[in-house]
């Protein structure tokens, strides 16, 4: 199977590399590009292009913004993550698709939640979407007779998965707004198709 999303990794640490191998080989659309020296990863930006990059901006000193600088000419994007210790002194802004995650990682950060309890309630308001979306999704294809129509089951599962996505969408902003997190929800679904209008 032709693996169409390169992501390189820049990480010398032995654990975290396996588990960001670990986590992202559950998917089979990723290929993964591991280099654990800056020598060889500045060399490597120069001859391949990627999709994504995951980098420990404490392993790569100074050098950290012109990686960025060649990166971007030759991918066209900045689709990057940058983490580093909480000790490390630097000042990035965050501009286009790059993002700055402190160790150790803070779903608060991730999910750009303002408290603890805005984090509970947007997991609250994906936790509610996703189930509803599911019974939400079954009188249509009920009413189409889908489960009738088709005999094998992983096309009707396609199927079934093709229709829930939409209904998701809606219902996400319709739970989010519920919970008074329009906004946050309408951002994340901008944000969710642009990445597919780039694909």
């Amino acid at each position: 199977m032709k693996k169409d999303f390169t992501i390189l990794i820049y990480e010398k640490d032995k654990t975290l590399n396996s588990i960001l191998i670990e986590q992202l080989s559950y998917f089979a659309k990723y290929e993964i590009c591991l280099i654990v020296d800056q020598i060889n990863l500045f060399k490597i930006i120069h001859e391949k292009t990627f999709h994504a990059c995951i980098l420990n901006l404490n392993q790569l000193e100074e050098d950290f913004i012109n990686f960025i600088k060649i990166f971007e000419d030759k991918n066209k994007h900045k689709n990057i993550i940058l983490y580093h210790d909480k000790n490390k002194e630097e000042s990035i802004e965050y501009e286009n698709n790059i993002m700055l995650l402190t160790k150790p990682f803070k779903l608060k950060k991730i999910f750009k939640a303002t408290s603890n309890w805005n984090l509970f309630i947007i997991f609250l308001v994906f936790g509610i979407s996703g189930s509803l979306s599911v019974i939400v999704s079954k009188p249509i294809i009920e009413l189409f007779k889908i489960n009738e129509l088709i005999d094998n089951y992983f096309l009707y599962l396609t199927i079934r998965i093709l229709i829930i996505f939409p209904v998701y969408q809606i219902v996400l902003l319709f739970v989010g707004t519920l919970f008074g997190q329009y906004k946050y929800f309408l951002d994340f679904e901008k944000k969710m198709l642009m990445r597919f209008k780039k694909k």
